[in-house]
């Protein structure tokens, strides 16, 4: 359910962004301002659609659920941002809407198999295990467990400082490259 909600969040922010690229209502107004305006409202939504994922994993497929609320809030907001970041710089890297889309599902695939979901991290070669920890998602598949299962994760608080600082490094990146393209035309 994560990596369908973080391919949501992905391919949502990356036509808001495409979609404005070109667009010259915003001529004028900084670029942080910008990006900041367009990406709050998908990271409001993100972590809406992730309370929802989770209602409907514990209500109607009767997963546990011993997360206390403000565990899951925090790993929400720490996945959101570092998605809807990621999703920000590739769609503003991206030449159109359909390169974005295309590399987007090419990402998905690594992404969900090195995240421990289909075997874990730990049992995986130097080269993989590497790979892992640049995705998202690899921050939140344990914990994720961990909270629904026992209410309890050891890693909660290191993953989500983790997941926010690839959140502010990606939309940092995004802005930069948004003021770098205004001033350059």
């Amino acid at each position: 359910a994560m990596a369908a909600l973080q391919q949501g969040i992905f391919l949502a922010v990356g036509a808001g962004v495409q979609a404005d690229k070109a667009s010259e209502d915003f001529k004028g107004i900084h670029p942080a301002t910008v990006v900041l305006a367009k990406l709050l409202p998908y990271y409001a939504l993100g972590i809406s659609a992730f309370f929802l994922t989770v209602f409907v994993a514990v209500q109607f497929i009767n997963l546990p659920c011993r997360a206390a609320f403000g565990s899951l809030f925090l790993l929400a907001g720490g996945f959101v941002f570092a998605a809807v970041g990621f999703s920000a710089l590739l769609a503003s890297v991206c030449r159109d809407e359909l390169l974005f889309t295309r590399l987007s599902i090419i990402y998905t695939v690594p992404a969900f198999v090195l995240s421990g979901y289909t075997w874990p991290q730990e049992a995986m070669g130097f080269f993989s295990r590497g790979l892992s920890y640049t995705f998202p998602l690899s921050y939140v598949s344990n914990t994720m467990r961990e909270l629904m299962i026992a209410g309890y994760s050891p890693g909660l608080h290191r993953n989500s400082l983790i997941l926010f600082s690839i959140g502010i490094s990606l939309t940092s990146i995004t802005v930069l490259r948004e003021i770098r393209r205004q001033r350059h035309g």
